[in-house]
């Protein structure tokens, strides 16, 4: 692992969580709208790329509709439940996924 390949891990972690966090905050105030919330995190977060940003971009949609209850648009996002779970999920990945980044 080399210091370049860590540091584009912790910018795009650190880019992930909040992102996260956006998005379960989304699913949970269109609970009624699940397809229209799908599509909204798809613009943003696509999984077409053909690299591990797919992942990543995978993970921000499971997670946001997984954990949409316990989003709290009162609290920052630094202190959100569902910005420290993709933050650990995130960065416990392969330095060497982010070589590509």
């Amino acid at each position: 692992m080399n210091c370049c390949t860590t540091k584009k891990q912790w910018d795009e972690c650190s880019s992930m969580a909040p992102a996260t966090d956006r998005s379960a905050l989304g699913v949970q105030l269109n609970e009624e709208a699940p397809d229209f919330v799908r599509e909204m995190i798809l613009d943003l977060y696509p999984v077409d790329n053909d690299d591990f940003s797919d992942v990543i971009n995978q993970k921000i949609m499971d997670m946001a509709f997984e954990m949409a209850n316990l989003a709290d648009g009162d609290r920052s996002s630094d202190d959100s439940p569902i910005t420290q779970a993709a933050w650990d999920w995130c960065i416990a990945q392969d330095p060497e996924n982010f070589a590509d980044f």
